[in-house]
């Protein structure tokens, strides 16, 4: 594996050559970013951050904001991981504007959960509250089953300690589906067993009744009745 990550940062080196030979500031900006992510992949974040730093100077005379996405992305995610609060903050709010900018959801979606990750456990937090319920319109689109199950189950814990039972319905709601195209049965048990009492607590009686009958044949490990 570390033939693969020399072989990786040699190729993108050179690229980086050559976008600066050229003078094409596309090059040059994919190049950093990818260079920082082969040093973020082998655990060398500090050196990783450095190229995403430079990376995102560059773009500052020539915005590309697909590139400055990226690399935004990757620096959210180390300094998430360090528990560098105020730049992640920093770093979101970049994402949401581009988002906002460019009509971007992947933007918007990784600035938001960059939000809600640092002020989650806060629950008195008005910046928490918003992020989730802005993740959870986003999620609603998502495509990606995996990620959604895991950030839906992460929204579901936050709603629940704040007895939230709408927006746990709602969450819960388009879990169940990622989870079921997931083929996930565990998660879709867990998304199933809060559905029933949230529903029951909104005065839905039915639903919270047909959310209990799908979860008990999943517990019994039975098809249940034909």
């Amino acid at each position: 594996q570390q033939q693969d990550y020399a072989a990786a940062n040699a190729s993108q080196q050179r690229a980086l050559e050559i976008g600066r030979e050229l003078g094409d500031i596309s090059l040059e900006a994919w190049a950093l970013n990818n260079i920082g992510y082969v040093y973020q992949a082998q655990g060398e974040v500090e050196r990783a951050i450095e190229y995403f730093t430079e990376g995102l100077r560059q773009l500052e005379a020539s915005p590309l904001p697909g590139a400055e996405v990226q690399i935004l992305s990757n620096l959210n995610r180390i300094y998430f991981n360090q528990g560098r609060g105020e730049d992640t903050i920093r770093v979101s709010e970049r994402l949401i504007e581009l988002g906002e900018a460019i009509d971007s959801k992947d933007a918007a979606f990784s600035g938001w959960v960059g939000l809600f990750a640092v002020h989650k456990f806060n629950q008195a937090s008005e910046v928490a509250t918003n992020a989730a319920d802005e993740i959870t319109l986003l999620l609603a689109e998502a495509t990606n089953a995996e990620l959604t199950v895991t950030v839906a189950k992460e929204l579901l814990d936050f709603y629940a300690t704040q007895q939230n039972a709408q927006q746990a319905v709602a969450i819960t709601k388009i879990g169940l589906d990622a989870a079921r195209a997931a083929e996930n049965v565990e998660k879709e048990v867990v998304f199933l067993r809060s559905l029933g009492p949230n529903q029951q607590a909104l005065g839905n009686y039915a639903e919270a009744v047909a959310a209990m009958n799908e979860l008990l044949p999943l517990i019994e490990g039975t098809e249940g009745p034909e």
